[in-house]
């Protein structure tokens, strides 16, 4: 026979650590930052360009640069926040100067 008084027992009370309860926009940015940190642009996947970053030439001035509502890369634009840029992120490899 089952023990009816266990079968419903929902267990011990789950307390959200400090962790939990950072929000998903500010976890975004520090996985972001992280790839920025680790020499890769956190959307378009592709390494940073040294060489573009010495000239400092950003996302903002790339042809892929898509400006609107929200700034965007053509190389991973899936509409959604988690593939918003910042113009101010360094160059990465596939950086192509914009049409005038």
């Amino acid at each position: 026979m089952t023990d009816l008084g266990r079968l419903f027992d929902p267990g011990p009370t789950v307390v959200p650590s400090a962790e939990d309860k950072v929000s998903y926009g500010r976890r975004l940015t520090a996985r972001k930052n992280a790839a920025i940190a680790s020499g890769t642009n956190p959307v378009s996947g592709f390494p940073i360009d040294d060489e573009y970053q010495a000239e400092g030439l950003t996302c903002g001035d790339c042809f892929n640069h898509i400006a609107g509502r929200f700034h965007k890369c053509r190389l991973n634009n899936t509409g959604g926040p988690a593939t918003d840029i910042r113009v101010s992120w360094p160059a990465c490899t596939e950086w192509e100067p914009a049409e005038p």
